[in-house]
């Protein structure tokens, strides 16, 4: 069985052993587009980049660096919104990670019957903006699969994060908690995928190795 812990303070676990999960691909990531300002999101998408970083450049000069920093904080928004939802610094660790970026990596083989964990973070994600909040909804799943990609066992729409918030999220990220109680010997890969609603979908893989009787590192 599969248990998958999305970041904090989201924890998620799938509803059912992942060997008898129902096989739904995700939309194609060309299959729709990013809400427009009039459909709920940020009013500030429809300001052009380069224009932002004029108004931060005249602030420099003006000494109101506070500003300046918004206005290339409100760049970065921009930007972000035109990138494809992505998963990044996808990682094997020694256990869950506390917080972003603060795990420390499993290093050599791993041993059947103890605890997978896989650490990936989600970036470029979409959040809508509604009613004076930011809402995020990403859906996950996992997948075990050979090193050519042939699925093993998966369990699809396994974590769900929906956060609301009065202040928009930059920072998301996964502990994937894999239990595999009998794996023979051999290479594998886990499979991280998120979709979003818009349809968008991101994955990304991390290596495996399993030897019997090997030891931790």
């Amino acid at each position: 069985m599969i248990l998958l812990q999305a970041a904090a303070p989201v924890t998620a676990q799938g509803p059912s052993p992942i060997q008898t999960a129902e096989n739904k691909r995700p939309a194609p990531r060309t299959a729709a587009a990013r809400p427009t300002a009039g459909e709920g999101a940020d009013p500030a998408q429809s300001v052009p980049v380069g224009k932002t970083l004029e108004r931060a450049q005249a602030l420099v000069e003006a000494g109101d660096l506070t500003g300046a920093l918004s206005q290339v904080e409100n760049a970065r928004e921009l930007l972000e919104h035109q990138l494809p939802l992505d998963l990044v610094n996808t990682t094997l660790v020694k256990e869950p990670a506390e917080a972003k970026g603060v795990y420390e990596p499993k290093l050599g083989p791993c041993v059947p019957g103890k605890p997978l964990y896989v650490y990936t973070e989600p970036v470029h994600f979409d959040m809508v903006h509604r009613d004076g909040r930011w809402r995020v909804h990403l859906t996950g799943d996992v997948e075990f699969q050979t090193p050519s990609g042939m699925p093993l066992v998966k369990q699809e729409g396994f974590f769900e994060i929906n956060l609301v918030s009065r202040h928009r999220l930059r920072e998301i990220f996964v502990n994937a908690v894999l239990n595999m109680s009998v794996v023979p010997p051999g290479e594998y890969r886990v499979l991280l995928r998120v979709r979003s609603e818009n349809g968008s979908a991101a994955e990304s893989t991390v290596p495996v190795i399993y030897e019997s009787g090997s030891p931790e590192n």
